[in-house]
């Protein structure tokens, strides 16, 4: 019955991997990015844009990339019927997490990101293997 556990975490692990290969490597050639990735004074680009994820199912969020530009806002909506959480990979420069939350169903979460960088997140209850990633230029 052991080996039956092992063999199951293997795939369970090889999955998570192909999962997260697939988000680094495949998405940013399906031009989800913006197109303009200009260099543009503050002045020039005028307010701060809001972004919308929604938080779905088990596997995935929508969308799960995206090109924002610093002091633009994004926010998650759990719709799908369990929790979830929106969890950065990211430290702080004293070593905290960048962003965390846990969504109940229909509940929301923000953050306005002020640093450049590039933002990987996830969803950390176990088995649901959402990942996602921001870029901030």
């Amino acid at each position: 019955m052991s080996s039956s556990k092992d063999r199951r975490m293997s795939m369970i692990i090889v999955f998570v991997l192909a999962g997260l290969v697939f988000v680094v490597l495949a998405v940013p050639g399906m031009n989800l990015l913006r197109q303009d990735d200009s260099i543009q004074d503050i002045e020039e680009r005028g307010p701060p844009e809001e972004f919308h994820v929604d938080v779905v199912s088990k596997s995935v969020y929508n969308p799960a990339m995206l090109n924002i530009q610093i002091g633009d806002t994004v926010t998650w909506t759990n719709i799908d019927s369990e929790v979830h959480t929106v969890s950065s990979a990211n430290v702080t420069s004293d070593g905290g997490v960048y962003f965390h939350d846990t969504l109940l169903p229909d509940e929301i979460y923000s953050v306005t990101f002020d640093t450049t960088g590039t933002y990987f997140y996830s969803c950390l209850i176990k088995f649901h293997g959402m990942t996602g990633i921001i870029r901030v230029s």
